[in-house]
């Protein structure tokens, strides 16, 4: 719980992603991050109806220019099926 009130903060998420995902390179900067919707829904292989919930979710922007959606999924082992592990 305590990690996902961090990484809510743009200070920390930024630190977070630029660390894991940019190997330490400053890209991403608290200000250019503003909160996300963290659910979303999707179609699986039988056309069944999905809901995703992410545990943070930021907009990467710069001025007016929305660059990516960042999602993030505090876990505490493994999981397969997760992009990056």
């Amino acid at each position: 719980m305590t990690q996902k009130q961090l990484s809510e903060w743009e200070d920390c998420f930024a630190d977070i992603v630029n660390v894991l995902l940019l190997n330490g390179k400053r890209l991403i900067k608290p200000r250019d991050l503003k909160p996300a919707m963290r659910s979303s829904s999707y179609k699986d292989k039988d056309l069944k109806l999905r809901l995703q919930e992410r545990d943070v979710a930021k907009l990467w922007q710069h001025g007016r220019i929305r660059l990516a959606f960042i999602g993030l999924e505090d876990q505490v082992s493994v999981h397969r099926a997760m992009l990056f592990g």
